[in-house]
């Protein structure tokens, strides 16, 4: 929420489409900056709030990537479209968490999965 504001102002400034590639990067590097944290709960937190930060950009972009890219008469379901479709997204990752850490246990083993 936090990045959203600036995300747009700058989106506006360098072009949307610009700063969905930089949220995208941003929010990777720091989920794979996350997995290095092993021991300390500080860094993991402060990790996930900063990947947080750059994922905000996005949310502030995207719909103006949509709107450009849609034909005026189908806008409003390009929107629903999408915003259905990340909802979705984020409703089956949540679904399927507990299937993936059983299958990284039973790949991994139980200390590693």
């Amino acid at each position: 929420m936090l990045t959203q504001f600036p995300g747009g102002y700058l989106g506006d400034k360098f072009g949307s489409r610009t700063i969905i590639v930089i949220s995208t990067i941003w929010a990777a590097l720091a989920t794979i900056v996350t997995r290095l944290m092993t021991t300390a709960i500080v860094g993991l937190v402060a990790f996930r709030v900063i990947t947080g930060l750059g994922e905000g950009m996005f949310y502030s972009n995207y719909r103006a990537v949509v709107v450009e890219q849609t034909p005026e008469e189908k806008r409003s379901f390009g929107l629903g479209v999408v915003i259905t479709g990340l909802a979705i997204g984020i409703t089956a990752a949540l679904a399927s968490v507990p299937f993936l850490i059983d299958l990284g246990n039973l790949v991994l083993g139980t200390n590693e999965g």
